[in-house]
């Protein structure tokens, strides 16, 4: 929902329904479009952003779920969803509907909820059986804090969506991640928290590999076993630890830092890699907004290593302004089955979202009203993959 930095990324949209013929990039490619159109089209002082992509086993339908506002003009994060059909060559998009929205009253996600991440298994809770899982960011603060990582079922992908009550990844419980001051009625903590979850099967019921963006006392990206196959009982979280970030290209020249948060994982199964999407730092280019990032890395592991704690990540592309003609591109995932792996065999569909850039802040939230999400390829087979 929400960013490592200072100011909160969202954007909101009612939409009508659109027939949109989807652009794909293919990045290497020596001519692009001069700007990737979007899905579809938001109205005015509406936005979106941070899509979850499923690809059902036909391939004629596509799902998607995402964060916009609740109504025109207002910055509140809530979770949609929409879906298109396959037809003639071209994807018809549904209407938008709601999938989550804010927690009632005092709920540990009742300010925002956002960054939905979907996947497949066999999930009891109260004595029924739920066929999907959304995990996603929740808050019930203000300024970018106090974010949670928190799940809710279903039985089909449009839903309805039954809330699970309780934060499956909790904020930090140090003392000093506590409330530093007030905006209006809401609480702002010192930490952001962690959240922006991704997650794949482990074995097409209810274990997963959850990964989630931490900005707490320490930062980076944290991954975990999660077990949420008898809820009754309780989730079960094991065996929590950082992210490896061994390969991957430092934040500038010279630099050992890696900027590592916000990150989509995908599974191909067929070779045995695993794949990841990772913002890149946010851009340099003395335009606002100057806290999102201008592009996001590409790079594959071995899904074993991955497992065992011995990654090693390869870059292999990028996609930024010169492969979506926008300036600001962010918050991205791939578009998987409902189990997390990749259904194309040369290349991959990534779920990206797009936004303008200005030479100074414009009045009021104009900026904010620029996000859309739009759909590109990207290479799968390069230069060394086994």
């Amino acid at each position: 929902m929400y960013r490592l930095g200072p100011v909160p990324v969202r954007y909101h949209m009612p939409m009508r329904l659109f027939v949109v013929t989807l652009a794909f990039v293919v990045l290497g490619l020596a001519e692009r479009p001069a700007r990737l159109a979007p899905i579809v089209e938001p109205d005015y002082c509406t936005y979106n952003y941070a899509p979850s992509f499923m690809l059902d086993s036909a391939r004629r339908r596509l799902h998607v779920w995402y964060c916009a506002g609740a109504a025109p003009g207002e910055v509140r994060d809530r979770i949609v969803y929409r879906h298109a059909e396959r037809l003639g060559g071209r994807w018809r998009w549904s209407g938008e509907t709601v999938a989550l929205e804010v927690g009632g009253a005092g709920a540990w996600d009742s300010r925002h909820v956002c960054d939905p991440d979907v996947v497949r298994g066999r999930f009891l809770y109260r004595g029924r059986i739920y066929g999907y899982a959304m995990l996603y960011l929740g808050t019930d603060a203000e300024g970018s804090t106090h974010n949670q990582t928190g799940l809710a079922l279903a039985t089909a992908p449009q839903g309805p969506w039954t809330r699970y009550p309780a934060p499956i990844v909790r904020y930090t419980s140090v003392a000093s991640g506590g409330i530093i001051r007030m905006e209006g009625r809401w609480p702002v903590y010192r930490y952001w928290g962690v959240g922006q979850p991704s997650a794949v099967s482990l074995d097409r019921r209810g274990r997963l590999l959850l990964f989630v963006s931490r900005g707490e006392e320490t930062d980076g990206v944290e991954m975990m076993t999660v077990d949420l196959s008898d809820l009754d009982r309780g989730p079960v979280v094991s065996g929590r630890r950082k992210l490896s970030t061994r390969g991957l290209r430092p934040a500038s020249p010279g630099s050992g830092d890696v900027w590592l948060t916000n990150i989509g994982i995908a599974r191909e199964a067929r070779t045995g890699r695993v794949w990841m999407l990772r913002e890149d730092i946010p851009a340099r280019d003395g335009r606002f907004p100057s806290f999102i990032s201008a592009r996001v890395r590409v790079a594959r592991s071995d899904w074993a290593a991955l497992q065992n704690g011995q990654t090693e990540w390869h870059e292999t592309a990028e996609i930024g302004p010169a492969e979506t003609g926008w300036p600001r591109n962010h918050n991205a995932s791939f578009v998987r089955d409902g189990w997390g792996d990749l259904r194309s065999g040369a290349t991959a569909g990534v779920g990206v979202s797009l936004a303008e850039s200005y030479e100074a802040a414009p009045s009021g939230s104009d900026w904010l009203w620029s996000y859309r999400i739009g759909l590109v390829d990207i290479p799968i087979r390069v230069s060394g993959n086994r």
